[in-house]
């Protein structure tokens, strides 16, 4: 009798032991993604133990679209940014109003998540088939990928807007036919744009070369240009062609950290100058792997400001520079025992000068006179030849 009573009590004990251990009180969330691998929906489903039963389920989500819901199943889709996933937490209460469980899952990697590296842009440069900016960077091999965004600062400094967009299946340049190097320099960035639309963070800024030419001391020429930006420079080139030379001449290189230069003693007449960064990159625009195409960087072209050319029957040239003026100028092309001499447009003489023998470059100062149009004439023996300055 007494063992009867006692596997009794033994019986009892393990019901009520397994009743307490199955009604633990807990949550769980589990989630499945849709069919595609750009599905960026979950299903969701809580399941909870404990407590009395029917239970409430209070959604949380803190991702970029904050939602809340109290089912115990949920169908939910994320926006998602590069780099950023969704949180959820749900808390269950039972029908005593009493809290059973709780849970917390980030989801950001249930879908194809975007490329979350910048893509960086390798060079910036004047092509010189079209004279206007090329942006160059290299060719991912990420599969994925579908396009590039080009993005242009505007007038307003650290405003972009997209200027356009290149498939991956074509070269990873882009010409901006918008751009006027001559004018201005110019920033860019750069996005990608996955099979998705998701689009990657955006690069560093990189910026153009952008040179400019101004008289100095007579017959010298000074060079200025801005720094470039976004791709490390190891040193400049400077490159000068004349109007009969088929191709620009290297006449000089300078340091990196440099931002002018003058050229001391340049021939007589028009001259156009090229600034070339030479650089670390080493740019493969090409979903092919070949030698790189692109490791120089190129300022757009400056002419030394001469105008008033007169290209006379016999081949030669004569300058004025600069011009406009503001009263002083330069007059080349002058044989020796040249004179010269200048009129308004009254056909008046206002100048008149016998050059020295062997001058080649004559000063000439008429800031005493009034603005306007004037006519220079050079009798050079029995030749003539004109040009036009004008004073402002």
């Amino acid at each position: 009798m007494k063992n009867s009573f006692r596997q009794l009590i033994i019986l009892v004990f393990l019901f009520v032991f397994h009743s307490v251990i199955a009604q633990v009180p807990s949550a769980n969330i589990s989630a499945t993604t849709g069919l595609s691998a750009c599905d960026s929906c979950y299903d969701l489903t809580c399941t909870a133990t404990g407590g009395n039963p029917p239970y409430t389920f209070l959604w949380n989500f803190s991702g970029t679209t904050p939602q809340t819901f109290i089912t115990q199943n949920v169908h939910y889709c994320a926006n998602h940014v590069p780099g950023y996933g969704d949180t959820v937490d749900v808390t269950v209460t039972d029908a005593n109003m009493q809290i059973v469980g709780y849970d917390t899952e980030t989801f950001g990697n249930l879908i194809t998540a975007p490329n979350s590296t910048p893509h960086s842009i390798c060079l910036v440069s004047v092509d010189s088939a079209t004279g206007k900016n090329i942006v160059i960077w290299d060719q991912t091999t990420d599969a994925t990928i579908v396009s590039y965004n080009i993005y242009k600062e505007t007038t307003i400094a650290g405003i972009y807007a997209i200027a356009g967009n290149v498939l991956r299946s074509q070269m990873s340049t882009y010409i901006d036919t918008s751009s006027n190097p001559a004018q201005v320099a110019a920033r860019y960035e750069l996005t990608m744009l996955d099979s998705c639309g998701f689009t990657s963070p955006t690069s560093s800024p990189a910026k153009t070369i952008h040179l400019t030419v101004s008289a100095g001391i007579a017959p010298a020429w000074n060079l200025n240009w801005d720094n470039a930006e976004g791709y490390t420079v190891v040193k400049f080139r400077i490159w000068r062609k004349i109007i009969s030379d088929p191709s620009p001449v290297l006449i000089d290189s300078v340091q990196s950290s440099l931002n002018s230069y003058t050229d001391l003693t340049p021939p007589a007449g028009v001259l156009y100058y090229t600034l070339e960064a030479i650089t670390t990159a080493n740019c493969n625009p090409s979903l092919r792997v070949e030698s790189s195409t692109y490791s120089s960087s190129f300022s757009n072209v400056a002419a030394n400001g001469v105008s008033g050319i007169n290209i006379n029957s016999d081949g030669t040239e004569i300058f004025i520079y600069p011009n406009p003026s503001n009263g002083k100028f330069y007059v080349s092309g002058i044989k020796s025992a040249s004179s010269i001499e200048i009129f308004n447009l009254f056909g008046e003489k206002i100048y008149s000068e016998l050059s020295k023998r062997n001058s080649y470059v004559k000063e000439i100062d008429l800031s005493p006179f009034a603005k306007g149009i004037y006519f220079v004439k050079i009798f050079d023996g029995m030749k003539v030849r004109m040009g036009k300055i004008v004073l402002e």
